[in-house]
């Protein structure tokens, strides 16, 4: 990442963080007796031979397994939803600093931990009331399209920012969105067995760790590309990402919602 950017300090920092990194794998294998206690005998060669990946296999094999009243295409749409949500969030931290740090902004460190707070701030007060009334009762799925429009809202604004008052009115609204979209968590969880919750996010978890990167190379270079005439222009690609997710959303509620011809008709046959 250092020798791609070819700048002396990015080599030095990641140099540093690739040190910590041996580090710490090497303390896992040989130091840590909690996570090596039953191969301790063993050498690194059989130690790795020994490894689970069935764990792995069952991430896709839950998404075949037959469920009733369509819960098998649910549970598919609401994990592209939920994959479709760690891109938006895996872009806007890849943009975060370059973007309030670099052009057109050039915000010093207190300016960019402004923005935080004001965010982290919007955040927490929106949470209090929405824990306390609304997501005990409710899983609307129009409350993650919301959730969707204000982290549009807020791409859309830091992408014509002209003033930085601007960019703290787009991280408050963008707050909204933390508070939101975790009901696709909530519904998936409803779909699954008990035994099957944490294989459903391990490909979550493994496409979020490993997606990260693409997509921060993906937005760096975009933001690249365009620093010369329009230095906004990512967070529209962003923003599109998350029309993407809300037509998804709106073609799954309709599914939900569509009337079973084949029941009604049943019953109309039995009356008769």
């Amino acid at each position: 990442m250092g020798l791609y950017l070819q700048h002396p300090h990015y080599v030095q920092a990641m140099i540093f963080t690739f040190a910590l990194s041996v580090l710490g794998l090497i303390f896992s294998i040989f130091l840590q007796p909690e996570s090596n206690l039953t191969v301790q005998h063993l050498n690194i060669f059989q130690q790795l031979k020994k490894s689970e990946f069935r764990p792995i296999l069952k991430c896709f094999q839950v998404f075949f397994v037959k469920r009733q009243d369509h819960k098998q295409r649910s549970l598919l749409m609401l994990v592209a939803i939920h994959l479709l949500i760690i891109v938006m969030l895996c872009g806007n931290l890849a943009m975060y600093y370059i973007y309030l740090y670099g052009a057109p902004f050039c915000l010093d460190s207190f300016g960019v931990s402004l923005n935080n707070a004001a965010q982290t701030c919007a955040t927490i007060l929106l949470t209090i009331p929405f824990t306390l009334t609304i997501a005990k009762h409710n899983d609307h799925l129009g409350l993650v399209v919301l959730g969707c429009l204000t982290f549009m809202t807020q791409f859309v604004l830091l992408g014509t920012a002209k003033h930085i008052w601007t960019l703290y009115l787009a991280f408050s609204i963008g707050g909204a969105f933390y508070v939101l979209t975790p009901i696709i968590r909530a519904r998936i969880t409803k779909l699954v067995e008990p035994e099957e919750y944490a294989v459903v996010f391990i490909l979550a978890s493994v496409f979020e760790s490993g997606g990260y990167y693409a997509i921060s190379a993906l937005t760096n270079e975009i933001y690249d590309l365009s620093l010369s005439f329009y230095q906004g222009l990512v967070y529209f690609f962003l923003a599109l990402v998350g029309a993407i997710t809300i037509v998804i959303i709106s073609i799954l509620y309709f599914l939900e919602h569509r009337p079973t011809t084949t029941t009604t008709t049943k019953s109309a046959v039995l009356n008769e």
